[in-house]
């Protein structure tokens, strides 16, 4: 009895070797649409480990190691089933070389790769988390475990969180990374992206952006602290010392940006402003140092007292190296900003020249020749007076 002929997937052409000398259906063949669209999507072709044929896509068939292609034998129920249902199934794993070989064979070239986004600077990732360590280190470390016991540690504690912390956060843009990742609504709705920008634009920002109250909250925030029961009060009651620490981070940020942040919000002062806006809040910081050092009145003596201190003569001299680290603290901090300020204040003239230039070329310099026509408009009025008289 001779053997039944296995039916083969609708639209594949079988070798002459392996055709029934009585086999009278001529295979159909595969529509050009659905052959597109599987070779467009990588299912039928590229599941199952064949390409379209060439006579039902016009190109050539593809082959490896010096052999086409071809398609193993499967039942008819499941050739349909793939064929129909190919373009709904997702990529695998699995399937990436054989759908990279029928994308060479569709399109004759390689796919691009994918978009991989914006890249963040490597640099402000590495101030962002040298800010958050020396804030975990001023929070929980040395500062703040003997901070309430001696009048210099806490000192330390207060020059960390106003001087060291907020200038590498400031660096590391934490704002303007927000904004790149946060997507934008668009059913005119708020989202955090739009509450961000609500709120660096608002007229509170505006306000607290002006250098003056900027440098005032700076540096007059330490005068208002030690020299009126603030102090006191934050050594008696923790939320008023955790408040006292928000504060001071708070307020050394907004100016460290107003000095060198990338951050977006309002509009900043040019560099030359911003280096005497340095100069003069930093002066007072020093000012204020000095004043603790000369200061024969022992600040906050009912804290000391209740701990136990009664040599008033120690804590007078512990009491005046506090004032010797606020006064040397910002050395350090106040050099670094100076330069980073000169550094923005060059590359923002040259993109300055490079904007002129590029103006100049687009009009031919009409800016130089309106100029230059009105310096000769004036030269010949001066000529025309001196003829008249």
């Amino acid at each position: 009895m001779p053997r039944a002929h296995r039916p083969r997937a609708r639209g594949l052409v079988a070798p002459a070797a392996d055709r029934p000398d009585d086999a009278r259906r001529r295979p159909r063949p595969v529509r050009p649409a659905r052959a597109r669209r599987g070779a467009r999507h990588g299912g039928h072709a590229g599941r199952l480990g064949r390409a379209v044929p060439e006579r039902a896509t016009g190109r050539p068939e593809p082959r490896h190691g010096g052999r086409p292609l071809r398609a193993p034998r499967l039942p008819l129920p499941a050739a349909r089933h793939a064929a129909a249902h190919a373009h709904r199934v997702p990529p695998r794993l699995g399937v990436r070389r054989a759908r990279r070989d029928d994308g060479r064979a569709v399109r004759g070239r390689r796919r691009p790769p994918a978009p991989s986004g914006d890249r963040w600077s490597a640099g402000r990732t590495a101030a962002w988390l040298l800010g958050c360590l020396l804030l975990l280190y001023c929070t929980s470390g040395g500062p703040a475990v003997y901070g309430s016991v001696q009048f210099s540690t806490h000192m330390i504690l207060h020059m960390g969180l106003m001087m060291f912390v907020p200038l590498p956060l400031v660096l590391g843009a934490p704002v303007l990374l927000a904004l790149r990742v946060l997507p934008a609504r668009a059913d005119h709705s708020r989202g955090p992206r739009e509450w961000i920008l609500l709120g660096v634009h608002s007229w509170y920002a505006r306000l607290l952006a002006k250098p003056a109250v900027a440098g005032v909250i700076f540096a007059g925030s330490l005068v208002a602290f030690y020299f009126t029961g603030w102090f006191q009060a934050a050594l008696f009651d923790h939320p008023v010392h955790v408040l006292m620490q928000v504060h001071f981070l708070l307020s050394g940020y907004l100016f460290f940006w107003l000095l060198v942040g990338a951050d977006p919000g309002p509009e900043r002062p040019a560099p030359p402003l911003r280096l005497v806006v340095l100069l003069v809040t930093l002066t007072f910081h020093a000012f204020f140092g000095i004043a603790l050092m000369s200061t024969d009145a022992l600040i906050a003596a009912d804290w000391w007292h209740a701990m136990q201190y009664t040599d008033d003569a120690a804590l007078l001299a512990d009491q005046h190296s506090a004032g010797g680290i606020a006064w040397g603290a910002g050395e350090f901090p106040t050099f670094l900003a100076a330069v980073i300020v000169a550094v923005q204040w060059q590359a923002s003239d040259k993109r300055e020249a490079r904007r002129t230039d590029r103006q100049a070329d687009r009009d031919g310099d009409a800016e130089l020749v309106a100029y230059n026509a009105q310096l000769a408009a004036l030269a010949r009025r001066d000529a025309e007076r001196g003829e008249g008289r």
